[in-house]
């Protein structure tokens, strides 16, 4: 069986601060199948968009990455020369950031920046030419007049339709989405997020969606890795996370989403979320845990197979996963 697009393994990165070293991914393994759509998710702080930067080797001084691996159309990304890592970044792996409002090089025009990543061709009309193809497949309104347009002159929506077609030029196997919709309306969101999933379709990519919307991941994900404090808690398929999640981390987001039905009220998750400065041995979520005892507190807790292609770094996940189906 040939090896997933996408393997992380074990990896680990760190941020020296005055008051200690952050530990901002903390041994995070998983897999990107081609052609999936696979989702992170967790609260803000959890280490999802950091481990994206790290799978593109974008993890700057003093930060770094500083264990495991990152395997790439079986290359490991990790230990390739920053040229080799270049030349990968930006073709076949590209990020879409998270805000569209700042991601742009405010003094080029939409045209300029397009054709920065289009592939080198023997005129500047061909060049014109394919990047008003790529507005338009990401449906910009009016894109011939768009192409002379500065960032400040958009919308936000209209920005990150700019973004994706950057992202597009060169045709990626993967596309990493870091919270594509973050400071887009309701409605733009919705037509952002149906962007994506329709040109994942048609370009047959590999799609990292990074979102802490439980609701966009049960539209348009097959599989999603829970994290929190930087670690992976929780791997499964989209059905088996929201029919049977077996973390507690994973039961309080579930709960916290907001129903139709007014009789249900809202669980919110109790506490606060770690300091990643000098995080002690245990289970980083005990002290909002329900579940917690001694034992839970005492040491590493390891990653444990709870179903056919479903993990949780819980050392309750029988009790918990009975609680959540009950």
């Amino acid at each position: 069986m040939s090896e997933a697009l996408l393997v992380v393994e074990d990896l680990h990165v760190e941020i020296p601060t005055r008051r200690g070293t952050v530990e901002a991914v903390r041994g995070a393994s998983f897999t990107v199948e081609r052609g999936e759509t696979f989702a992170l998710v967790g609260e803000s702080g959890s280490g999802k968009t950091m481990t994206c930067r790290a799978i593109l080797r974008l993890v700057h001084p003093p930060g770094a990455i500083t264990r495991g691996s990152i395997r790439f159309q079986g290359r490991d990304l990790v230990h390739l020369p920053e040229r080799e890592v270049q030349r990968i970044r930006g073709t076949t792996v590209v990020m879409v950031f998270q805000d569209p409002m700042t991601a742009l090089n405010p003094v080029l025009t939409v045209e300029e920046q397009i054709t920065e990543a289009v592939p080198r061709s023997p005129s500047p009309a061909s060049r014109r030419s394919r990047a008003l193809e790529l507005l338009r497949q990401v449906g910009m309104p009016d894109p011939e007049r768009r192409l002379g347009a500065y960032p400040h002159q958009l919308s936000g929506g209209q920005r990150q339709r700019v973004m994706l077609a950057i992202a597009l030029a060169r045709r990626p196997a993967l596309l990493v989405a870091d919270e594509p919709t973050t400071a887009l309306d309701v409605t733009i969101q919705a037509q952002i997020l149906r962007l994506i999933v329709r040109l994942q379709k048609e370009y047959e990519m590999a799609l990292i969606l990074v979102t802490h919307d439980l609701g966009v991941v049960y539209q348009v994900v097959d599989r999603v890795a829970v994290m929190y404090a930087g670690q992976v808690v929780e791997l499964a398929t989209k059905a088996d996370l929201f029919a049977h999640p077996r973390h507690p981390y994973t039961i309080g987001l579930i709960r916290s989403i907001p129903s139709v039905d007014r009789r249900r009220r809202l669980t919110p998750i109790p506490g606060i979320p770690p300091d990643l400065v000098g995080l002690g041995p245990g289970c980083p979520f005990a002290p909002r845990c329900a579940w917690a005892s001694d034992e839970c507190r005492a040491g590493e807790i390891p990653f444990l197979r709870v179903g056919e292609g479903h993990w949780s770094r819980c050392l309750k996940a029988l009790q918990v996963g009975a609680a959540a189906d009950a």
